[in-house]
């Protein structure tokens, strides 16, 4: 597949969406030793959007909004649409929708961190592992995609390990932290869950499915 590298700091405002990622050889994206901020654009699709069999990597990278909350329209973030998204050390900020992993994909988030988006910061309906990473300030409501699961929502297959999720907001329901539905699994291993917010139900987790912890 295709690699991308940096020699220097970068900043990349986008205008519109990227276009989809199709190849299956796949395509990685690499800003270790560097800082590289890619800004999504302030309205319309995903900026990031991955088709059926195509791999995404995003390595030490932060994605972020070009404008204030509430101006200008909504920076959407990736869209994992049948294929496999990495991210390792990349930071989400900002954004609605920051991570979208639909039926049948496969997403992995390590040492990485998801601040303050909007409806949810991970929603997964396939498969989604997640290690030693921080959710932070994430939010739904109930206009939103799901209306709950500030941090997590789940109903798919979700493996969380040696992470926090912290300050996160369920304006409509529960599951500040995590919503995990009647056909999730959750598997939670050294999992922090603190000073979550739930509007009707339990602000930590909203458990419906399958979970197990330790």
């Amino acid at each position: 597949g295709d690699t991308i590298t940096f020699s220097v700091n970068v900043l990349i405002t986008l205008v519109a969406a990227l276009p989809d990622i199709t190849d299956p050889a796949g395509l990685t994206i690499d800003g270790t030793g560097k800082t590289v901020a890619v800004l999504s654009a302030p309205s319309g699709p995903p900026s990031w959007k991955v088709a059926s069999g195509a791999p995404l990597q995003l390595v030490a990278l932060i994605l972020d909004k070009q404008t204030p909350s509430g101006v200008g329209g909504e920076s959407r973030g990736i869209e994992n649409n049948g294929g496999t998204v990495v991210l390792n050390r990349v930071t989400i900020h900002g954004l609605v929708r920051a991570l979208v992993n639909q039926a049948s994909s496969l997403a992995v988030v390590a040492d990485s961190s998801l601040l303050s988006n909007g409806e949810t910061g991970l929603f997964n309906e396939g498969t989604a592992i997640v290690g030693r990473s921080l959710f932070f300030s994430n939010w739904s409501f109930s206009t939103s995609l799901v209306g709950g699961g500030g941090g997590i929502y789940n109903s798919g297959h979700l493996t969380v390990a040696n992470s926090t999720l912290t300050g996160n907001v369920a304006w409509s329901r529960g599951g500040g932290g995590i919503w995990n539905t009647t056909s999730g699994t959750a598997v939670l291993a050294n999992v922090t869950i603190a000073q979550n917010w739930g509007n009707i139900r339990a602000g930590g987790i909203d458990n419906e499915g399958s979970l197990s912890m330790a």
